[in-house]
């Protein structure tokens, strides 16, 4: 049930990256130079993975094509960064940089030289040289990537980027994330949660991923036996019944009197 969440996210996030790349995809471009395809390759390959980056790119790259005019370098002048980017990332461990520098190595020199005999031979474009295209590209993939890194360097720092890798089925990277899990898997922590039977289900799940030990207790009788045994108090006021309005004060006057005490 989870996969089958996550790959269902996965392609609603593909969606609306091609959504946005291509109406975004007119900013700051001229022929040879398309910032903002280099900032949507590289959130896409930190996001989803090089395959979904290379996927994402080809299908930005023909829509433009088809709906805007624009040359096979919507296609050239993109999908080989959009596939190396991924890669760097995951051979990196996770560098936001290494996507970057994949995106500017694979569409600034290899989807610039690829670029020429396209455009020279297929489309019959004169005066053209094998480097024409490197300096664009390599100028449109820096602006485009220094761009991407600060977004997703804000993103990470905020803790969102984990989750939202996360939530996408994606590997996590982040070393913060990734010790705390472990150290939820050894110490195995009791999270006591007293929420609704809507969100009971995903409660437990959400503490289990995480590599603790959940409790859904609510009857008023044993909350404060409970809660004294666990390490965390999860409340929730939403869908509210009269046993578990009772319940989560004397809940969290346990929890409070436990953490003023000193216990763990």
């Amino acid at each position: 049930m989870k996969t089958e969440h996550s790959h269902l996210l996965r392609m609603v996030m593909l969606a609306m990256l091609v959504a946005i790349g291509v109406v975004i995809s007119p900013i700051l471009r001229i022929e040879g130079m398309c910032p903002t395809a280099h900032f949507i390759n590289i959130v896409c390959s930190v996001l989803l993975g090089p395959w979904y980056s290379l996927l994402c790119a080809t299908l930005i790259g023909i829509i433009r094509m088809m709906m805007m005019g624009i040359p096979p370098l919507a296609l050239t002048g993109a999908v080989f960064g959009a596939f190396l980017s991924g890669v760097f990332y995951r051979a990196s461990g996770g560098k936001i940089i290494c996507a970057v520098l994949g995106e500017i190595f694979g569409t600034g020199i290899i989807g610039s030289l690829v670029s020429y005999p396209v455009m020279a031979i297929l489309m019959g474009r004169g005066g053209l040289t094998a480097f024409y295209y490197t300096p664009m590209f390599l100028a449109a993939t820096t602006m485009g990537g220094t761009v991407a890194w600060f977004f997703l360097k804000t993103l990470s720092q905020a803790g969102v980027l984990a989750e939202f890798q996360r939530n996408l089925g994606a590997k996590v990277y982040d070393k913060k994330v990734r010790k705390s899990k472990e150290q939820n898997r050894l110490t195995k922590p009791l999270i006591h949660c007293i929420t609704n039977p809507i969100s009971i289900h995903d409660c437990a799940n959400i503490v289990l991923a995480s590599g603790a030990r959940p409790i859904m207790a609510e009857h008023p009788l044993e909350v404060a036996e409970i809660t004294s045994t666990a390490q965390v108090l999860a409340l929730n006021l939403g869908n509210i019944t009269d046993a578990r309005m009772e319940a989560m004060p004397i809940a969290l006057k346990t929890a409070v009197q436990k953490r003023n005490s000193g216990a763990s």
